[in-house]
């Protein structure tokens, strides 16, 4: 009787220590997420932002990669509010995709900046072969510089709207600022956005906003006009 009670509850033990091990780590993820949003309030708070930790509508942001691309879209720890006078909306992206039986979560920190007015798709990225702001198949826009045309690519849904915004003195502030030799940037309707592989770092997203803001005063004053 005493072995048959001995290995009921060795059986009972074996059931329930799984669950109450998934539940504590469950718990303690909960807690550590709570604790999470604390601090990132406080941060937003700080800088004058508002912060929401899910926000399904940023991926309408962008038509393109990243966004619009597998399931389970949400921005998470997203911030709104003003950068220099412009409004500003930075976060990390997710979306998830199958593997084989699996599910992969991937993340993307985004930072968009408002432009004056909207604009069709423009893509400038240093030219490494292939990447994000690249569409693949294509050989690109290019442009009278060969130095620029080297150096970066150049993709856009108007050639006219790429010539114009790539004017000489933009080209020649693209090829000595040292931020556009790591730091790609799209313009696309309302917004000039940056884009990196990886979670958010709040305190890196002031550098990409800083740049955003500068290439969009590098812009001729009439091609916000037309």
């Amino acid at each position: 009787m005493e072995l048959m009670l001995v290995l009921l509850l060795l059986s009972v033990s074996a059931i329930v220590a799984p669950i109450v091990v998934a539940v504590a780590i469950t718990s303690h993820r909960e807690q550590a997420r709570r604790l999470e949003m604390a601090r990132l309030h406080q941060w937003a708070v700080r800088n004058g932002l508002h912060y929401t930790p899910n926000d399904r509508t940023v991926s309408a942001l962008s038509l393109r990669a990243p966004f619009g691309v597998g399931n389970d879209r949400v921005g998470h720890d997203v911030f709104r509010g003003n950068h220099r006078g412009r409004a500003i909306v930075f976060g990390e992206y997710r979306y998830t995709t199958k593997n084989n039986k699996s599910t992969v979560v991937h993340s993307w920190q985004f930072v968009a900046l408002a432009l004056p007015s909207c604009r069709p798709w423009l893509s400038v990225s240093r030219d490494f072969g292939s990447g994000l702001f690249s569409c693949r198949g294509r050989k690109g826009v290019l442009l009278e510089s060969q130095e620029f045309n080297e150096r970066f690519r150049i993709d856009a849904a108007s050639e006219r709207f790429a010539y114009d915004v790539l004017s000489p003195r933009m080209m020649e502030w693209l090829l000595a600022d040292a931020r556009a030799n790591t730091v790609g940037f799209r313009f696309e309707g309302q917004w000039a956005i940056t884009v990196r592989a990886g979670r958010l770092r709040p305190d890196e997203v002031w550098f990409h906003a800083d740049f955003l803001h500068d290439v969009i005063g590098q812009v001729p004053d009439f091609v916000w006009r037309y």
